[in-house]
């Protein structure tokens, strides 16, 4: 009798890969018919401007120093509802490493909506603005200041929301030349309109 084939990794590797997208599959299902019960916790956001507090660590890129950051933004979707393009200004303030720092900027966001029925978003960003420094015994500077990130958020009861922003790069360039951080914040907000 001879014994059975073995299975060669080329044959795995699908039948995992099938495996994992029908188990995740199965996970989104259950989630989303979970939505119908969650309805009272997590409904469907319905409004379409919001404000939103965060804070975290900016850390510079050039082996600079570290920030504490406290950053504040309104912004409004142009669909009128919870998801799509919006646009709104944010306002950043940094304290640390003998640094203060304040940074108006517009900015452009575009919601996802990536949980069905379940208010959870990825939300997309971009900014532009001033970015003004205030050194301890040196003196003052200034620059433009880019910004790029992404952000998840998850809205609650259709009032307020929670976020997180895993990824958030800013780009500064103006007196002293260009620098860069890399920002992580967590915030909450409300929704309004």
């Amino acid at each position: 009798m001879r014994p059975a084939p073995s299975a060669s990794p080329r044959s795995v590797r699908p039948t995992a890969f099938a495996l994992v997208a029908a188990g995740a599959a199965l996970a989104l299902g259950a989630a989303e018919a979970h939505a119908q019960e969650a309805g009272d916790v997590l409904p469907p956001n319905t409004h379409s401007a919001w404000y939103l507090g965060s804070v975290g660590p900016s850390i510079n890129l050039d082996g600079g120093f570290t920030q504490f950051s406290l950053v504040n933004e309104v912004g409004w979707h142009l669909s009128n509802r919870s998801d799509g393009p919006a646009i709104g200004g944010s306002f950043h303030l940094g304290f640390g490493g003998h640094v203060t720092r304040i940074s108006p900027q517009a900015r452009f966001w575009w919601d996802i909506p990536v949980a069905g029925r379940l208010p959870i978003y990825v939300a997309p960003t971009a900014g532009v603005g001033y970015s003004g420094f205030v050194v301890e015994r040196i003196g003052t500077a200034h620059s433009f200041v880019f910004q790029v990130g992404v952000a998840g958020r998850v809205a609650l009861k259709n009032r307020g929301f929670l976020s997180v922003q895993p990824l958030g790069f800013e780009i500064f360039a103006g007196d002293g030349g260009t620098t860069a951080n890399y920002n992580l914040l967590f915030g909450g907000g409300f929704v309004f309109y």
